[in-house]
C-alpha cells in the first residue's frame, strides 16, 4: 500500500512539474551558470566592438526590452557623450560576476579606455544562449574589486 501511495505521489509531482514547464513557469531545461556567463562574456566583447565602431543604434536594437524602455534618442546621445569622454575601449578585466537562477548575469569590469580607466557594470538576461543587455553603467576610474 505504501509503495502504491508513493508511486501516485511521484507521478502527480512529475505531472505537475511537466505542466509548469509547459506553461513556462519553471524552466524546461537545466540552467548552467558557466554557459550563461560565457554567453554574457561574449556579449561584453561584442558590446565593446560595437561601441568602438560607433554602432550605438545596433547596441540599442539588440538590447533587452527592459533596456529599450528608455527613449532611443536619449540613449544614443548618452553613448555619444560616453565615447567623447572616455574614447575607445582598449582592454577589460572582469572583477565581479554573479548570476541569478533566472539567467540574469551581473558583471563588473575594470576597463582601460583611450582617455583613462573606467569601471563598467553590466546586467545581461540570458535565454537559450543569447545574452541581451538589460542595464549598463560606466564610471570614471577603476574601482578595486571587493575583498572576499
Amino acid at each position: 500500500m505504501k509503495v502504491l501511495i508513493s508511486s501516485a505521489i511521484v507521478c502527480t509531482m512529475m505531472g505537475l512539474v511537466f505542466l509548469l514547464a509547459r506553461k513556462g513557469i519553471i524552466p524546461a531545461q537545466a540552467r548552467y551558470y558557466s554557459d550563461d556567463q560565457t554567453a554574457a562574456s561574449y556579449a561584453v566583447a561584442h558590446f565593446h566592438a560595437q561601441f568602438n565602431a560607433g554602432h550605438f543604434e545596433e547596441i540599442y536594437q539588440e538590447a533587452d526590452p527592459f533596456f529599450r524602455r528608455q527613449e532611443k534618442a536619449s540613449i544614443l546621445g548618452v553613448m555619444n557623450e560616453m565615447q567623447a569622454k572616455f574614447g575607445d575601449f582598449l582592454s577589460s578585466v572582469r572583477v565581479y560576476a554573479k548570476e541569478n537562477p533566472d539567467g540574469t548575469v551581473f558583471f563588473n569590469y575594470n576597463s582601460k579606455c583611450e582617455k583613462g580607466p573606467v569601471t563598467e557594470r553590466f546586467i545581461w538576461k540570458v535565454n537559450h544562449g543569447n545574452a541581451t543587455l538589460m542595464r549598463y553603467m560606466i564610471y570614471p576610474e577603476a574601482v578595486p574589486p571587493a575583498k572576499k
